[in-house]
């Protein structure tokens, strides 16, 4: 541990300054120039039309929990925006700037997660320059950049993931009773309740528990009341936020289309059952195929083409990971088993393996949650296994460098930024892409 004399909130004075200094690069990142492209980019189609149903009270379906898409509804209602946009035709230009404020939110919150994930790993005792590694790992991680500045939900789940790995911690470090593992479930069902693949933060909060009360007397009936106590909570929490979206709802329309004749008949608590279980149901048989989509095996080393996503003149917006991330991510997950710090690997495997065992349509962003897993496997484990400070440093600026330089390189990508024929030449390094994007070139 570096040397200081007094801790403040956890932390010493230099890891509340690694944390800051994390936090203020995440930002830079993320919220410049919310404004651009100024047209209904991508999935904003859907989440859009989404916000506008809620605050016109029409009934919609959509294949995810509810939670932020509520908060994006909340947002846009505080922030003055009435519903009265159609966001059905992707590029169709915003009306007025009333979708700035609702981008803000997945940008803003998502900003936070970088530096969670560093604070999480100085708990946990790393060094500061791999729990600074961590943090501007995912920061400089291309795909939550885009999704996170466009009005989507991505952004707000990685930022629940992100803090339920910080609860966890804290739960680890101070084991201060039923009040924090009450915060820690509380974040894990919010990921949960963004989207369904969230669900493996629930794995890393039983490993944790398991570790925590294995050498106490009674450890088992002790872990069986911990795990009343958040499957309680949870459930609790799950209910609420389908009760808040089912009421939110009150007028007919295409959502009903997904239900039974007589849903709107049954008792509060059958609604919210039969809801769940169609959106698990239409979640896991999204049988479709789609020109982009990608396969599992493709993710970890971005051998798949880019996900477009918008064009206008000579600017492009893709959705792709920062190659040298994910395959450090994918290097983590073995990082940790040879550290034994198993936690975050067995965490990287469980989000993994749902979309290499389902046979669903995929996309290169499914790999988001398990990349954050493999990135905290990867410092964490590398922090376990070389015992030198000054090597961290090394490696840690070294790594830097590499993603930096991948930022900087595919920069217009990222932010929609104005781009040369030439420049667009040098980018497209994917085989596939060069025969597709060849009329461009």
């Amino acid at each position: 541990m570096e040397k200081s004399t007094k801790k403040y909130l956890g932390f010493f004075p230099l890891q509340w300054a690694a944390i800051i200094f994390v936090a203020i690069v995440s930002f830079a990142i993320h919220l410049p120039r919310l404004d651009h492209p100024c047209v209904v980019v991508f999935d904003e189609t859907h989440f859009g039309g989404f916000i506008s149903d809620y605050l016109r009270g029409i009934c919609f379906f959509d294949i995810h929990p509810p939670l932020a898409k509520l908060m994006l509804a909340g947002q846009a209602y505080v922030t003055g925006y009435h519903g009265d946009f159609n966001f059905s035709k992707m590029d169709s230009k915003y009306s007025s700037d009333f979708y700035i404020p609702i981008r803000f939110l997945p940008a803003f919150l998502c900003s936070l997660a970088s530096p969670l994930m560093t604070a999480t790993l100085l708990l946990q005792h790393v060094s500061i320059s791999m729990s600074v590694l961590c943090g501007l790992l995912f920061s400089f991680e291309f795909n939550q950049i885009t999704q996170s500045r466009l009005i989507l939900t991505d952004g707000i789940l990685y930022f629940f993931v992100a803090l339920s790995v910080f609860t966890t911690a804290i739960e680890e470090t101070y084991e201060s009773g039923y009040f924090l593992i009450f915060i820690q479930t509380l974040a894990a069902s919010s990921a949960f309740c963004t989207k369904f693949t969230a669900a493996g933060v629930f794995i890393l909060i039983a490993v944790s528990h398991f570790k925590l009360v294995l050498r106490r007397p009674h450890w088992f009936l002790t872990l069986v009341i911990r795990g009343l106590f958040v499957s309680i909570v949870f459930f609790i929490f799950l209910y609420s936020v389908m009760v808040i979206h089912i009421k939110a709802m009150p007028i007919k329309g295409y959502g009903d289309l997904y239900l039974e004749s007589n849903y709107r008949t049954y008792p509060m608590p059958k609604r919210v059952w039969k809801l769940l279980l169609a959106m698990y149901r239409y979640n896991s048989q999204l049988g479709f195929t789609h020109p982009f989509q990608t396969y599992w095996y493709q993710w970890p080393f971005v051998t798949y083409t880019p996900l477009f996503l918008y064009h206008s003149s000579n600017s492009f917006l893709f959705l792709f990971s920062n190659p040298v991330v994910s395959a450090l991510s994918f290097i983590g997950f073995f990082v940790g088993i040879f550290a034994k710090e198993f936690d975050y690997s067995i965490c990287y495997l469980i989000s993994y393996l749902p979309f290499i065992l389902v046979s669903r349509c995929t996309f290169n962003y499914h790999y988001e949650i398990p990349l954050m897993f493999g990135i905290l496997s990867f410092c964490r484990g590398l922090s376990t296994l070389i015992k030198s400070r000054k090597i961290h440093l090394i490696i840690a600026i070294f790594l830097m460098i590499l993603v930096v330089a991948c930022f900087i390189f595919w920069f217009p990508w990222i932010y929609a930024t104005n781009v040369t024929r030439a420049q667009m030449k040098r980018m497209i390094i994917w085989p596939q892409m060069k025969k597709s994007w060849g009329y461009y070139t």
